[in-house]
């Protein structure tokens, strides 16, 4: 039996639909790959919600992005509302970026009362993501969880290394007369830490690592 016109119409649909079903899926896991490859999720939070945003000026939108590590001034604008600008530093960790508004105007402070739960809720977020970050700090760092360190001889604190733009660095420093500066490092080898690992900065002396 010859197929119909009809036939070779819906044999041709039903061809094209299991094309658009298989391949275009496909097509779109490649792009988004090479699209993302080398890059952080990012997911912006912002309130309230229809706040203007932009990325090393450049406009963009709340929700989940993906930016290559570095280095970002993100800003956040509206009408009634104090403009919020901050720099983040994206690394090679999924980071959550929360940018709340002060309100400034009579209309914004009403809304803002009208809304506590949704910053009450933003707020959350934004305490989450700086726990998560200090947990990341701690354990790029191990040695603050012993710092500071202090007795009548010494004292062992640290401080960032502004060298490093992630923040995530630090310099331990040490307090000591010259004559107790190697017990304060000994200290450390005590406290189970390599001083040669680490930056290391002496009050009035030149570290030897």
């Amino acid at each position: 039996m010859t197929p119909t016109l009809f036939t070779k119409h819906r044999i041709l649909i039903i061809g094209l639909l299991i094309l658009a079903i298989v391949v275009i899926p496909i097509f779109y896991f490649i792009y988004t790959s090479i699209e993302r490859a080398g890059k952080t999720q990012v997911t912006l939070i912002t309130l309230p919600e229809d706040a203007s945003l932009s990325i090393d000026g450049v406009p963009t939108r709340a929700g989940t992005l993906y930016l290559k590590p570095g280095s970002y001034t993100i800003k956040g604008e509206k009408n009634g509302f104090a403009t919020y600008e901050h720099k983040e530093v994206v690394e090679n960790d999924n980071k959550t970026i929360t940018v709340i508004l002060s309100a400034e105007s009579e209309e914004a402070l009403k809304w803002v009362d009208q809304n506590q739960e949704k910053y009450l809720e933003a707020e959350g977020k934004a305490g989450l993501a700086a726990n998560q970050e200090g947990e990341e700090f701690r354990k790029k760092n191990p040695i603050v969880n012993d710092l500071p360190f202090s007795n009548y001889l010494f004292a062992i604190g640290y401080k960032n290394d502004n060298s490093d733009p992630t923040g995530n660095s630090i310099i331990v420093t040490i307090d000591a007369p010259s004559g107790y500066r190697n017990a304060a490092v000994r200290q450390i080898r005590q406290l189970g830490y390599d001083p040669a690992t680490l930056k290391i900065e002496f009050s009035n002396y030149e570290s030897p690592f």
